[in-house]
């Protein structure tokens, strides 16, 4: 019985993240067409798209993780890395002028441009 307990009170945990997150995601799909057909030919995309991505980078972290296990690394990488995310919350602007951070915003923002310019 506790595990079924656990497992419920894990989902509704789980939840709060997707409903605040992946909700307002999926409530601005552009799901273009007149008819029901299109529609659900453009959320099953979307979603085949979005599970394809997912178990992909699973699939290569995992598979990195397990490099690192075997090597020996992964409990320091774990620990550093970790130690980076408490940082950059708790001291933000040691993270603002980072290099590639520009270079990321730039890279996404050409991505939005080019799919704005598919949609339209």
């Amino acid at each position: 019985m506790e595990i079924i307990f656990t497992g419920l009170l894990l989902g509704l945990m789980g939840s709060f993240h997707c409903v605040g997150m992946c909700g307002p995601i999926a409530l601005a799909l552009p799901l273009r067409g007149n008819t029901f057909f299109q529609k659900a030919i453009g959320g099953i995309l979307y979603n085949l798209g979005r599970t394809l991505t997912y178990a992909t980078m699973g699939a290569i972290f995992g598979l990195l993780g397990q490099g690192l296990e075997m090597l020996g690394f992964q409990r320091w990488v774990s620990i550093a890395m970790g130690s980076i995310m408490i940082i950059s919350v708790l001291f933000p602007a040691l993270f603002s002028n980072f290099a590639f951070e520009k270079g990321v915003f730039s890279f996404v923002g050409n991505i939005k441009k080019d799919c704005k310019n598919c949609l339209q």
